[in-house]
């Protein structure tokens, strides 16, 4: 890494706007965040949340502003070479292959990113068996509960060996007992996002 990027390390959203149409879904926002930093977007429906996670992680190309990650502006760049950069999402709606086994969903994201098949299936049996789902590995997707669904899709992100994580509404859905769950379940990840990968 040159030294401009180390000095500019980090995610950093500068005055990123979006607009659809004559709509504006986005107007100037700026954050910045470090690794193992945690940051919550917080707003009612409709504020813009969704949107800016989808413009960060290229779903959709910002109309105004630019992205940086870790020094190297991604602005415009298609989301799975921002994925294969270090920034992995999940979605507010699960998006779990519902033809393929747990441990294969979350196979297939390390396999995506260029692991090889003996590094991707080794980090999705320790990620379902650090999110208590080690022994759901050979069950179908589409039998899992949702919140058991949510915790496939987290593994899922964390085996892009991401710097970043994006979360969209993780608890969206769950019952008190399961954001609880959860939320004890996610509080080691920042560490590990920022020391391991």
């Amino acid at each position: 890494m040159s030294d401009s990027a180390a000095a500019s390390s980090g995610l950093v959203v500068e005055s990123v706007s979006k607009r659809f149409f004559g709509l504006r879904a986005l107007d100037g926002i700026s954050l910045r965040f470090d690794r193992g930093e945690i940051l919550g977007l917080i707003g009612p429906n409709g504020s813009g949340k969704t949107t800016l996670i989808n413009v960060i992680t290229g779903i959709f190309p910002p109309t105004a502003g630019r992205i940086q990650a870790d020094g190297y502006d991604i602005t415009g760049w298609k989301p799975h070479r921002i994925a294969r950069a270090g920034l992995a999402r999940t979605f507010q709606r699960v998006r779990l292959f519902n033809g393929l086994s747990v441990l294969e969903n979350v196979l297939v994201a390390g396999l995506s990113v260029g692991l090889s098949r003996q590094e991707a299936e080794s980090d999705a049996h320790a990620l379902l068996g650090e999110l208590g789902m080690g022994r759901s590995a050979g069950a179908a997707a589409n039998a899992l509960s949702y919140g058991h669904e949510r915790l496939v899709e987290i593994a899922r992100a964390l085996a892009m060996r991401p710097r970043f994580l994006l979360l969209d509404e993780p608890a969206a859905g769950l019952d008190e007992k399961e954001s609880n769950e959860l939320l004890r379940r996610l509080a080691p990840i920042p560490e590990s996002v920022a020391s391991e990968y």
